[in-house]
């Protein structure tokens, strides 16, 4: 299993001592956790190389990440999809489009997959 470790930054710069995490789930938990509470979260390898990112309450790094968490709380967990509020979070990760905004969450979860083939896939 993979070790990980999690940084809480503040808006002044400073940060908090790593947190240990163990393996893959518990690095995507914390991430979903922490990037509402702390300015930035980052999560480095056991070697310090960047996994993974948010920064203002938005996941930016990895893209497949990004989108995977902007479906579940715009879509799944949504009690009513908002598409200025999808449209936020998708501008938030970093993500651009150049597409009119989903009026609706089925045209939403198609712009996500086809955002996901782009980054996962390769096809950028």
């Amino acid at each position: 299993m993979n070790t990980y470790f999690g940084y809480r930054y503040e808006p002044d710069g400073r940060y908090h001592a790593a947190d240990r995490l163990s393996g893959e789930q518990e690095m995507f938990d914390y991430l979903k956790e922490k990037k509402s509470y702390y300015q930035a979260v980052k999560i480095t390898d056991s070697e310090d190389y960047m996994i993974a990112e948010s920064k203002d309450g938005h996941i930016i790094f990895p893209e497949y990440m990004a989108i995977v968490d902007i479906r579940n709380e715009s879509i799944e967990l949504a009690e009513k999809f908002d598409p200025a509020d999808f449209m936020k979070r998708l501008h938030g990760s970093g993500i651009q489009i150049n597409v009119p905004v989903p009026n609706d969450p089925e045209q939403a979860e198609e712009l996500l997959k086809r955002l996901y083939v782009h980054y996962v896939e390769g096809d950028h």
